[in-house]
């Protein structure tokens, strides 16, 4: 009778073992197929438009002080940089708004339906620029200004 018992407590769990796998396995599938790292063409070009606005915005300043500034980690604008993640609508907006846009507005540039003109990119690297940038840039103006 112990044999019996033995053999069925054996039997129970190499059949939650096996179930236990089989999940994993599932999962596991499942996290390739959705696996950020590997995004679809028209997804990827979307990373990298906003990778774009994200190095525009971040003009040179430390990754953990825009960071900071944007309300993420500083492991987000690396993974934002280097497209190997998307953005949520959250922080889509937060950036959006640190670059004097909308939310839509920003969404349409990413998604490729709406170019940004020379003169606007320029104005929305000024509206992210720290204060050193921005006086850097105000004597370059003023420089050019006096040669006109």
């Amino acid at each position: 009778m112990d044999a019996e018992i033995t053999m069925s407590l054996l039997s129970t769990r190499l059949d939650a073992t096996a179930t236990k796998k089989s999940t994993n396995l599932n999962l596991n599938e499942h996290k390739i197929q959705t696996s950020p790292v590997n995004p679809q063409q028209g997804e990827l070009e979307q990373r990298k438009r906003f990778a774009e606005v994200v190095r525009d915005l971040r003009a040179g300043r430390k990754y953990r002080a825009f960071a900071k500034l944007v309300g993420v980690s500083h492991s987000t604008i690396v993974d934002w940089e280097n497209c190997n993640v998307s953005v949520s609508d959250a922080n889509l907006e937060k950036i959006a708004f640190l670059r004097g846009q909308t939310l839509q507005e920003l969404k349409d540039y990413v998604d490729g339906k709406n170019p940004i003109s020379h003169i606007d990119r320029l104005l929305l690297m000024v509206n992210g620029a720290s204060k050193e940038q921005l006086a850097v840039v105000m004597r370059a103006i003023a420089a050019r200004l006096e040669s006109i």
